[in-house]
């Protein structure tokens, strides 16, 4: 887990510009998702984990309604 969160923290401060969302079935780990999650409030980074919708493929409709709906915006 050390070696994902560190993959993970190295992207995050590559794009410092961009939110943070945790999301799909890998932080359905509670390891990897607190030590990550712990990290990221060490740095002061605010990040969004949903806790409506599930976390796994039953919430993956979700993305693809939201991208459908504001692939225009851009």
């Amino acid at each position: 887990m050390n070696t994902l969160t560190k993959i993970i923290l190295d992207i995050v401060q590559k794009y410092p510009h961009l939110p943070i969302v945790l999301s799909g079935g890998v932080f359905q780990n509670k390891v990897l998702a607190s030590q990550l999650t712990k990290a990221l409030n060490k740095c002061d980074r605010k990040y969004y984990m949903q806790n409506k919708i599930p976390i796994n493929d039953g919430g993956l409709s979700l993305g693809q309604i939201y991208y459908v709906l504001n692939k225009d915006k851009e």
